[in-house]
């Protein structure tokens, strides 16, 4: 019986002396630097890998204080909190008695028996100095690449800004040839109403007036193009705006006939102060209010309100009609250039008034809202910024 509890005692203790073996050759021979300190933080055991790490010298290898052997604030400050008893995780760079810069990260932990009681820690330390260098080469590379593209992004801007000029510049003159052609048109068509009107057959009537017709539909053309170049080009200047007084300002001046004759619009105040352009925020409202007045059924006073409401950071310009309502698969489409819900003989015009409130409202950092229904009516909601 004692001879079989001696042979177990003796496998058992080839097993641990294994072990142990195992342990240490992992211990000496990681890839990462090792510490083993005792419960007062001295050094028990150190592996080559940890010396390489700190760039050590000869005369380091017999200190027994970590403190003295690292001499980095940060790290020895984690030495410091895990010899207490808490776990540590630090990322950072290192600077060597040699100078030698090193990029790292560790980890500490305690070790407790079982009766919770500490009895030393580890410290790991993996040199990520390589890869941090790999990256900052990458980071380099990519901030040059970034640098070149910026570059060739603003000459590319700067072409496409003397392109845009030079298409203007080239727009306004065929345009203002057009305008020309067309009223030497309008001019001959006047002339032959006022001295031969009278002894022309009733079909040739027809033809002139299709022709005179037609000529004023270009001019109404040319010059909402030359509106919509306008707005797509030109300068944006943001002010403080009363939008009260512009509202006022508007209906007077643009929309005083058609109040007076069939129209009612009424401003409700008082009204928000915003940040937009003057020039561009009249051409939205304009082009809204237009709109509003326009399309209602024969025989049926336009009633339109503008009001205003508000949150924290936006202000809502609303412009509700009563008119004919549009349907909602169309609500999307209304805001293309050249889209007509309607024909020409039931409401004038070229479908671009609202492809001009679109352009207007993105030079301004604004957006447009529409809700409507077929036979109640249309509100025009335009978002701006206070």
């Amino acid at each position: 019986m004692k001879s079989i509890q001696n042979n177990v005692h003796k496998k058992l203790k080839r097993i641990n002396l294994q072990q142990l073996v195992n342990i240490k050759m992992l211990f000496y021979n990681s890839p990462m630097g090792m510490v083993l300190l005792d419960n007062e933080g001295k050094i028990v055991e150190i592996n080559k890998r940890m010396y390489e790490i700190l760039d050590a010298g000869e005369r380091d290898y017999k200190e027994k204080n970590p403190i003295k052997l690292i001499r980095d604030n940060n790290i020895n400050k984690a030495i410091s909190q895990v010899v207490s008893g808490e776990e540590v995780y630090l990322e950072g760079k290192y600077i060597s008695n040699k100078q030698k810069i090193i990029f790292f990260k560790l980890n500490g932990s305690p070790v407790f028996t079982k009766n919770n009681q500490l009895i030393g820690s580890v410290l790991i330390i993996e040199d990520i100095t390589e890869r941090e260098n790999d990256r900052k080469q990458y980071e380099d590379k990519l901030n040059e690449y970034n640098k070149l593209l910026e570059t060739k992004l603003k000459e590319r801007s700067l072409q496409l800004e003397e392109k845009s000029k030079e298409f203007e510049r080239f727009a306004l003159n065929i345009s203002h040839e057009l305008v020309a052609s067309n009223r030497v048109i309008q001019g001959y068509i006047k002339a032959m109403k006022e001295d031969f009107y009278k002894n022309i057959p009733e079909l040739g009537q027809k033809y002139i007036l299709r022709i005179d017709n037609a000529a004023v539909y270009q001019d109404t053309m040319i010059n909402s193009l030359l509106n919509f170049s306008r707005i797509s080009n030109s300068d944006v200047r943001m002010h403080t705006l009363n939008l009260e007084k512009i509202s006022k300002e508007i209906v007077k001046h643009y929309f005083e006939g058609a109040i007076s004759e069939n129209a009612e619009i009424n401003i409700i105040c008082p009204m928000s102060v915003v940040i937009s352009d003057h020039d561009v925020l009249i051409q939205i409202i304009s082009n809204l209010l237009s709109n509003a007045v326009k399309f209602v059924e024969k025989g049926k006073k336009p009633k339109v309100e503008i009001f205003t409401s508000e949150t924290s950071e936006y202000v809502y310009y609303s412009v509700k009609d009563n008119g004919i309502g549009i349907p909602s698969p169309k609500l999307k489409l209304i805001f293309e250039a050249f889209e007509r819900l309607h024909g020409i003989e039931s409401y004038p015009g070229i479908g671009i008034g609202l492809s001009i409130v679109k352009k207007a409202t993105e030079r301004i950092n604004a957006r447009i809202e529409v809700e409507s229904e077929i036979g109640k009516g249309s509100t025009f909601r335009l978002c701006l910024k206070k």
